[in-house]
């Protein structure tokens, strides 16, 4: 059986699975947990699927389960006005939406690969006006700054770099072009790389720590971190961080961005610090991290706190507190989708503008909605704004502009 190829509903279904979150077989259990340790990328949605499974109480069976999904089907489709459909393609388009008001479903509504959702054309102007200006999803684009100030253009081929003072590559394993003087670099000189909006990238660092770089962010380092008491960098916007331990004696990893510092004690977290959010939320997948105010005065020196795997941390204005999140939501962006939890209709357009390079203008007055859904990020905008259309929100397109209209 190949697992590599199951969704949630997958999980759900299969009898070792079911068996391993009961932990009622040894074999089970030595056997998942061997087998998401090897595949790292499946851990979110294997763990989803375990919570799931409980939320569900834990009476799962394919016929069950297939009996619940298709009452869940009917049920919705008398509360949903018809279905979603790309008119353009004349092809159904893989999403999930859900109002907030359907609570009792929605679980098993999340646990499927997708509802494929079909509706007639309604207000065909608008949506001429969206297709005609349409704007592709973001690709793998990036920068590398060298401190010397040359600017190197990474390729959009490719999906990451690896920095070694040594030998500069591609992450599969091909040469760095565009060097001035070869494809090597100094030790200890800075370096950073940069996501334009539309952009994403995958960094290796000096030490092997990955590094993942959502839209309009970069990361600054050293090109060695041989010798130093601290392997410090700086991040602006939000990357996702698998760090490695050092082989030797303990040196902390720790991550600066604007004024608060997150020293890794554990591998696995992701940093969101975009400017034009709120707070920082620093989201702990795996081990342990201290958030800490960057200032060094005696009053920030209490403002410090460890968080443990599935807790998040906002630090905003100098204070820290921290909460239990939705991590599956908090790593869509990584794993290639949008996914909302009641959000308003700003923070959504704030992560559309980013992945799209769009400027966003209200028209009115500012539509107050909560949504909840997920949306795949390899759609066109004009997609996107078609799903969220449903929601009651109307949109136009004017060059790199969208215009949200009530």
């Amino acid at each position: 059986m190949d697992h590599l190829a199951y969704d949630i509903e997958d999980f759900l279904c299969d009898v070792s699975f079911q068996r391993y979150c009961l932990g009622n077989d040894d074999a089970d259990v030595v056997y998942w947990s061997r087998w998401v340790a090897a595949h790292p990328e499946k851990k979110h949605q294997l763990e989803k699927a375990k919570k799931l499974y409980f939320e569900l109480n834990g009476n799962i069976t394919d016929r069950h389960f297939r009996a619940d999904y298709a009452a869940f089907k009917e049920a919705f489709s008398k509360r949903k006005a018809g279905y979603i459909v790309d008119e353009d393609n004349h092809e159904p388009v893989k999403v999930k939406l859900w109002p907030r008001i359907i609570v009792a479903a929605s679980i098993v509504f999340a646990i499927g690969a997708g509802l494929w959702f079909y509706q007639t054309a309604q207000q065909k102007g608008g949506r001429a006006t969206i297709m005609a200006n349409d704007i592709k999803p973001g690709k793998n684009i990036a920068t590398m700054t060298l401190a010397n100030g040359q600017v190197i253009n990474l390729s959009d081929a490719k999906r990451g770099v690896v920095i070694d003072a040594a030998q500069l590559s591609y992450s599969d394993g091909s040469s760095l072009e565009h060097l001035s003087e070869g494809n090597t670099i100094n030790n200890l000189e800075k370096i950073m790389i940069s996501t334009p909006r539309g952009g994403q990238y995958q960094v290796e660092l000096p030490d092997g720590t990955k590094v993942w770089l959502n839209a309009a962010s970069s990361i600054s380092f050293p090109s060695s971190f041989s010798g130093l008491d601290r392997r410090m960098v700086e991040l602006s916007g939000e990357a996702y961080f698998e760090v490695t331990k050092t082989k030797t004696k303990h040196i902390p990893f720790v991550v600066s961005s604007n004024g608060q510092e997150v020293e890794v004690l554990g591998t696995h977290f992701n940093i969101n610090a975009y400017t034009d959010e709120s707070s920082i939320k620093t989201t702990l997948l795996e081990g342990l991290v201290r958030v800490s105010n960057a200032a060094k005065t005696k009053e920030a020196k209490t403002a410090e706190i460890v968080i443990h795997p599935g807790e998040q941390a906002q630090f905003a204005r100098g204070l820290i507190r921290t909460n239990q999140v939705d991590v599956g939501e908090v790593m869509s962006w990584k794993e290639g989708y949008f996914q909302f939890n009641n959000a308003d209709i700003k923070a959504i357009m704030r992560q559309i503008s980013r992945w799209y390079d769009v400027d966003v203008r209200y028209e009115g007055a500012t539509p107050e909605l909560a949504f909840s859904g997920e949306i795949q990020r390899n759609l066109s905008i004009s997609r996107v704004l078609k799903i969220l259309n449903k929601s009651g929100v109307h949109f136009r397109i004017e060059g790199k502009e969208v215009i949200v209209m009530p």
